[in-house]
């Protein structure tokens, strides 16, 4: 395989998301041709102006002959954008539209690859665990590639466990409305603005350190650290007295029946 720096990219559906991405790909080294679909005629060219690319008059044009097509639109109009293409066998459409199964995008994808990702604004520091499926070795091995300039690409080895990785990316989101409450508690109690927010994005990124690099279970890690008779102990045990984690657990089992169609 090329280089994933290399690859060139449409994108079709210039939001939020397309924003982050082509923001945290340019960071990472992506190199490749930047081709941009219209609509959002504003956005389409900010976004060819700071990550050096070209706005297309259609989607179609602007992915014909792209190595990778990035359907980056809302869920209602995703359909719609991929019966307006016109994909050859070499390529890959990659879609970024939760909750979206590639058996609903499969008659219109021509003879192209079809595969999904799913990158966080974290990608825009290059930080996001974008977990990526294909349907072939080769079109994985595209994704997986380009999405890892990002951050790291995580292999789902079905597209079942798409669903569970876009729960997990929902999670993600709730991360920071816990960080701001408790950057709040610590202000309260005297600290700074800025020495309440550095403290505690500090301390969520050096668990999710020690976590991740050191392989350890995170129950194993709490255990250790929350010793008997320790002021961790004393928080942890208030939390689980008053079921503070069951609420996150009820949470993430009503987005799974969402992702899975069942409610």
């Amino acid at each position: 395989m090329s280089d994933p720096r290399d690859l060139s990219l449409a994108v079709i559906g210039v939001g939020h998301l397309a924003d982050y991405t082509l923001t945290g790909l340019r960071r990472g080294g992506w190199r490749g041709a930047l081709r941009l679909g219209p609509r959002g005629a504003a956005k389409a060219a900010e976004l060819a102006a700071r990550c050096d690319g070209t706005v297309f008059a259609t989607n179609a044009a602007a992915a014909e002959g792209a190595d990778l097509v990035l359907l980056a639109t809302r869920p209602p109009q995703a359909v719609e954008a991929a019966q307006s293409l016109d994909l050859a066998e070499d390529q890959v459409l990659v879609s970024v539209v939760a909750g979206l199964p590639l058996a609903g995008l499969a008659p219109h994808a021509g003879g192209a690859a079809l595969a999904r990702a799913m990158p966080v604004t974290a990608a825009e520091v290059g930080a996001s665990p974008s977990m990526v499926y294909a349907e072939s070795p080769e079109a994985m091995a595209k994704i997986a590639g380009l999405f890892g300039l990002c951050g790291r690409a995580v292999p789902a080895a079905r597209e079942a466990d798409f669903e569970v990785g876009t729960a997990l990316a929902c999670v993600y989101g709730w991360f920071f409305a816990l960080y701001a409450h408790l950057a709040d508690e610590a202000q309260a109690a005297g600290l700074s603005p800025e020495t309440a927010r550095r403290m505690t994005l500090g301390m969520a990124e050096g668990a999710a350190r020690v976590a991740a690099e050191t392989g350890r279970k995170p129950d194993e890690i709490t255990a250790q650290i929350a010793s008997p008779g320790s002021f961790t102990r004393l928080g942890l045990e208030h939390l689980e007295d008053r079921g503070a984690f069951a609420p996150w657990e009820e949470a993430f089992g009503l987005l799974m029946e969402k992702l899975r169609g069942n409610t």
